[in-house]
């Protein structure tokens, strides 16, 4: 377990509270008598305050607790401890019970969120907001983008599929919007064909999943096309060389859905 500080004894406390007085110029007065005094009687209960706190991290924590400190935690995640099982087994049994939850707690949110009309695919990412947090990035089922509404729906929908105080967080990919130019050589199918294989190959591409020159190449072969020489690309209405394009952690490139033809594919 890690413990964000040291525990010190009074003396520590005290010596370093009157180095910390002496640094102010301040150590004359410290080493008269009522000063001296109430600040001794202050570094006294920091000291018993800090290993309070100490011992009830300890406590707390499935890593470190002992006895009915141990059984207690165990109570709160349903495992109970075998007649004369030491600690440390009961210890390992409820570490793999609490990732056991999380896990079904994870699954029951994408079933409740999936099971919505609208939704095509969900996407968890852990602790966006630390420790408990999930965020849900959807994927519309219809080709559209998350409107607010949308979104309002599908927390409410988390929230109530949820448990052990996960706190889940309902979110829209950040769209980049993607079209392009490119001719065949020597296709056995029509130039339709090869667009919606560029399409499909578009839509397969997960949250920060990336355009790559060799993949889109050979989703256009495998749909008929002998070859397949890239023109130009646009992201975001943002022309580029031919070029691989990753993607952030939150993002999804998407056919651009504001021009009649986003991909081009000529003979």
């Amino acid at each position: 377990m890690s413990v964000p500080f040291v525990v010190k004894d009074n003396m520590t406390i005290r010596t370093e509270m009157k180095a910390v007085l002496n640094a102010m110029a301040l150590g004359a007065i410290y080493e008269g008598g009522k000063a001296k005094a109430i600040l001794d009687g202050v570094a006294d209960k920091l000291a018993d305050l800090y290993v309070s706190t100490y011992e009830g991290m300890l406590n707390v924590s499935p890593s470190t607790a002992e006895m009915i400190w141990l059984d207690l935690i165990a109570n709160s995640v349903a495992v109970v401890r075998f007649l004369a099982e030491p600690d440390d087994s009961l210890r390992g049994r409820i570490i793999m019970n609490m990732g056991l939850q999380r896990m079904c707690n994870e699954e029951a949110i994408v079933i409740r969120l999936k099971l919505h009309p609208r939704v095509k695919n969900v996407t968890f990412i852990d602790y966006i907001y630390g420790a408990g947090s999930y965020a849900a990035f959807i994927e519309p089922l219809d080709n559209t983008a998350a409107d607010s509404g949308l979104i309002a729906e599908l927390t409410q929908l988390a929230k109530s599929a949820s448990a052990g105080g996960a706190k889940v967080v309902v979110m829209a990919a950040v769209e980049r919007l993607f079209r392009m130019t490119a001719s065949v050589r020597g296709q056995n199918v029509s130039s339709s064909a090869i667009e919606n294989a560029i399409r499909d190959y578009i839509s397969s591409l997960g949250l920060a999943g990336g355009f790559y020159i060799d993949e889109a190449r050979a989703a256009a072969v495998k749909a008929g096309a002998k070859g397949i020489d890239f023109h130009e690309l646009w992201i975001d209405d943002q022309r580029i060389l031919p070029r691989d394009f990753p993607v952030s952690w939150d993002e999804k490139l998407v056919v651009d859905r504001t021009v009649p033809q986003p991909i081009v594919i000529a003979a």
